[in-house]
């Protein structure tokens, strides 16, 4: 079964962080391009700064350079261990100037830009991680002016080409850190966010929870209820007023259904009493009777008495719907008072253990001295009555019917067993439906099949949970927890 709250949960949890995702993913790769950018200007500023700052000399054939801050040497180009790097080349390739930190190594030679500086990852002579900036430029010369006689400086015709390098470890840990910083934020808010869109769902769905404990508490014996809709969101405004609706139109067709067994009932009560009176009258009004003859014992007598069966038959019939009726409509009335379970139930099962005897059901009974119940005295002998008489009319010759009470935690188990040869698991969840019989031709003799209807409806009535089990095939089984007083 799919969950509204479990699949909200869900969707907001994988939308909420896929944008924290891609988020935390455009900031991270913009700080990065910022950080990159802002390292590469810098070494770009520097070896510009510094090519401005070389001077050419020439003595004959020999080349030699001359930096400006030679006699103020920078602390950052001497040997150390976060030391940077600079050399100097002719363009053929022979080294006119390199810093004290690079010793005797020699810088990668990269690809020097003319218009702007190059720059590119290399790895330092010390080992780590660098970045290097390159360029190509014509350094500042002296040259003789003729005319004037005076020195003037001037760019010479002879191109050098520079690198400056330096450690890349410290970006590189401010990235680490930047992203380390993002997981630690992500787990943070994984862990805020799930705790967050449970509450937010969970009260979110607050009206629809209060909506299922309204309708829970709607049951066929009171259909007066409804759902309210003063405090509900505007979108289950419709569907609580639909509901509504749907309650008043069951709670009419109950109605009706109740006055239309209860008028049935009414109506066939008294023809009924009239049918099985006359019978009384004309079976005991001897052999003559004014104009009418009747002989007991003959033909005309067998007739009355099956007529005055078959009143008695549907007379319990008609007093079982209107008991149901009055259960249906909460007008059975219910008086508590001390009973003693097992004198009720020695009392109520003598005649049936007479019945089963003459078709050899064995009856045991077995009850401890003395069980004390507050119950309805009426209503539990009422079911009782039918519970040990479906029992000896459904148990085959030569079966067992089996009725125990026990005591136990403040409570009175009572449990009723008996052979079974018909029903099945099937059976059990419409054996309590008015008028069903297992039989559908419905040859049962004396049986209509609202003696559990009747058993269901005071055990409501009483607060009893009657079980109906199969323990076994050939075993079915009553039982239900009385309080004990």
């Amino acid at each position: 079964m799919t969950s509204i709250r479990k699949k909200m949960i869900v969707t907001l949890l994988v939308c909420l962080c896929v944008l924290f995702a891609a988020a935390s993913a455009a900031l991270y790769l913009y700080a990065r391009s910022a950080l990159h950018d802002q390292f590469d200007e810098s070494l770009r500023t520097k070896i510009v700064s510094f090519a401005k700052m070389v001077e050419l000399e020439r003595e004959g054939k020999i080349v030699n350079v001359e930096l400006e801050f030679h006699d103020f040497p920078l602390p950052e180009y001497q040997p150390s261990p976060d030391c940077e790097y600079y050399e100097i080349w002719q363009v053929e390739g022979s080294v006119l100037a390199r810093s004290s930190s690079l010793g005797e190594n020699d810088l990668a030679r990269i690809g020097a830009g003319r218009e702007a500086p190059a720059l590119a990852d290399i790895v330092l002579p010390d080992g780590r991680q660098g970045r290097a900036a390159a360029i190509r430029f014509h350094p500042k010369g002296e040259r003789q002016d003729h005319m004037s006689g005076e020195g003037a400086e001037a760019s010479t015709e002879t191109p050098l080409d520079m690198v400056i390098a330096r450690s890349r470890e410290n970006l590189d840990l401010a990235l680490l850190t930047l992203l380390c910083g993002f997981a630690v934020m992500g787990l943070l808010l994984g862990i805020g966010m799930v705790f967050t869109v449970r509450w937010s769902v969970g009260r979110g769905l607050e009206p629809l929870d209060s909506i299922a404990g309204e309708i829970a508490g709607i049951d066929s014996n009171d259909l007066s209820r409804r759902v309210t809709t003063d405090s509900l969101p505007c979108e289950l405004v419709p569907i609580s007023r639909r509901f509504n609706e749907l309650l008043d139109r069951i709670e009419s067709a109950f109605q009706r259904e109740r006055r239309f067994h209860a008028d049935i009932a009414h109506e066939l009560r008294t023809p009924i009493a009239e049918l099985r009176t006359l019978a009384e009258v004309a079976l005991m009004a001897g052999p003559e009777s004014g104009s009418m003859r009747v002989s007991t014992e003959g033909t005309a007598g067998a007739f009355f008495r099956d007529v005055h069966d078959i009143a008695r038959q549907m007379e319990k019939m008609v007093n079982t719907l209107l008991a149901l009726v009055r259960c249906e409509a909460a007008r059975q009335g219910v008086t508590l008072e001390t009973i003693d379970l097992c004198d009720l139930l020695r009392n109520i099962a003598s005649p049936h253990r007479e019945n089963a005897a003459q078709r050899n059901i064995t009856f045991d009974l077995r009850l401890p001295d003395e069980a004390l119940s507050r119950c309805d005295r009426t209503l539990l002998s009422a079911i009782l009555l039918n519970l040990f008489g479906n029992a000896v009319s459904h148990t085959p010759e030569g079966g067992f019917i089996l009725c125990e009470l026990s005591t136990g935690d403040g409570e009175l188990l009572f449990r009723l067993e008996n052979t079974n040869d018909q029903l099945d698991g099937e059976d059990l969840k419409q054996m309590r439906e008015p008028f069903w019989q297992k039989d559908p031709s419905r040859t049962a003799e004396g049986r209509n099949g609202l003696g559990l209807s009747l058993v269901a409806a005071y055990a409501g009535l009483l607060e009893l949970d009657v079980d109906v089990s199969l323990p076994k095939p050939d075993l079915f089984a009553v039982s239900f927890n009385l309080p004990a007083a």
